[in-house]
């Protein structure tokens, strides 16, 4: 990430700063992974959830967690990213897993602030691939999507759970 981890990065469009997440954040990041989940009808034992922020929440890993925060110092939003190795390339691929900013903070640059963190870390890794994907009736997801790249033409497909 580009500047001081322990300063943040200043967002260009949203008021406030990102941050790697660290274990202030725990409770805040839980009720928004919770509304996150909510969101799109998904529950998990508790066990994923700690294990998910523990993978998250730590320093020097390949599954990543950043967190904005607004002026107040509150956090209103995450992404979670992870970087794996490739057949394509000797070098590493980012794929952003998930992205969810609260209901209040919509609007704001929030979402585009932390996908750009995101995709910034990619770089500093010299990732050479970053990928996601969305549903394809999100539309407002898809509409800052379609701004930070180009859509895909490729069908996923799914098994499982195995």
């Amino acid at each position: 990430m580009h500047g001081d981890p322990d300063r943040g990065h200043r967002t260009g469009s949203a008021p406030g700063r990102i941050l790697p997440a660290a274990p202030r954040h725990h409770g805040e990041w839980l009720a928004l992974w919770r509304a996150y989940l909510d969101f799109y009808g998904v529950q998990l034992r508790d066990e994923v959830t700690r294990a998910t922020w523990a993978r998250v929440s730590g320093s020097g890993g390949d599954h990543c967690c950043l967190v904005h925060e607004d002026a107040a110092g509150r956090a209103t939003g995450f992404v979670i990213y992870l970087f794996h190795r490739a057949s394509w390339t000797d070098g590493w691929n980012c794929c952003i897993e998930d992205l969810y900013v609260a209901p209040a903070a919509r609007g704001s640059g929030t979402g585009r602030a932390l996908m750009e963190a995101a995709i910034a870390a990619a770089r500093d890794r010299d990732a050479y691939r970053v990928y996601w994907q969305t549903d394809r009736d999100n539309a407002a997801a898809r509409r800052l999507y379609d701004r930070l790249a180009e859509a895909a033409d490729v069908v996923q497909y799914r098994v499982g759970p195995t």
